[in-house]
């Protein structure tokens, strides 16, 4: 799936390419609204299989289960040796996670990268395909496999400021526009960028790894940044002496009025283009994990 997707987001780019160097204005509008369409419904439908129905490791084993699974199909009992094999397996997934110091300062287990992910739902694997009817075995199955569901699991870890700028943009265009679908298409894409900002717990765990808080989106600390400016912009107060001894002030304001102009305006461009931040959100927490 992680291919394909990143063949239809290249395949799509390369159309609209073509489409922008046709010599028919009309034909190459067509094709490129087209696969535009195509690219955010497929990405739009791979984001919601994978929050919807993605991998969810069951955490219910049993020894019993497995005992009776290994009589119905006429295998012997785990010798000792073969158990502290499996034992020995799983103990290895802490190493490939490595420790991290959590929030309440306890140092503990947990996936930081993808890859580490995928290198432990393989050995689980292996090893529930042992059916191990040892109990303190199936517990650790369980406990991994919680973990494993914990890392995989997504935090919307976007810009909530960026969503009310769409918004409100979407709602004043619908007005003036009188068209349904300008609403429509803001609501698509508030939903897309939604989804695309839904970041895996492991890729937020790695920033704790590294001793240093879960960042904020890129977008959130823009538009931060924007805002205390305006907040911190300096006002300017003059005062002039008339001759008759009356003093007269003056208010100068320019530079926060030229400081609030900028971060709409800047807030409103970064809202018209969401769909292309949705995309870059999309590649990086569902098919790369940077």
């Amino acid at each position: 799936m992680k291919r394909f997707s990143l063949f239809l987001i290249l395949s799509t780019t390369v159309f609209q390419l073509f489409a922008q160097s046709s010599t028919d204005v009309e034909s190459s509008s067509v094709v490129i609204n087209f696969t535009a369409i195509i690219l955010f419904v497929v990405i739009a439908a791979h984001m919601v299989y994978k929050t919807f129905f993605g991998d969810n490791f069951r955490t219910d084993y049993t020894a019993e289960e497995f005992d009776a699974a290994r009589k119905e199909e006429g295998l012997p009992s785990l010798t000792k040796e073969e158990i502290r094999a499996l034992d020995a397996q799983l103990d290895e997934i802490d190493t490939i996670w490595g420790e991290i110091v959590d929030t309440a300062g306890d140092t503990v287990c947990y996936p930081h990268k993808h890859s580490a992910v995928k290198q432990s739902i393989a050995i689980v694997a292996k090893v529930v395909d042992a059916k191990p009817s040892n109990k303190s075995l199936v517990e650790k199955i369980n406990t991994i496999n919680e973990l494993l569901n914990h890392s995989l699991s997504r935090q919307f870890n976007g810009s909530k400021a960026i969503i009310a700028i769409a918004v409100i943009l979407g709602v004043v265009l619908g007005i003036c526009t009188d068209a349904l679908i300008v609403v429509a298409t803001f609501v698509f894409t508030i939903a897309l960028y939604i989804l695309a900002s839904r970041t895996p717990n492991f890729m937020l765990i790695a920033q704790l790894a590294e001793g240093r808080e879960a960042p904020k989106s890129l977008l959130s600390r823009v538009i931060r940044s924007l805002f205390m400016g305006v907040a911190t912009a300096k006002t300017y107060k003059r005062e002039k002496i008339n001759s008759d001894g009356t003093k007269t002030t003056k208010v100068d304001r320019s530079e926060k009025w030229i400081s609030l102009l900028i971060a709409v305006v800047v807030s409103l461009l970064l809202a018209a283009i969401l769909p292309l931040v949705a995309v870059v959100n999309y590649v990086r927490n569902y098919l790369i994990y940077r």
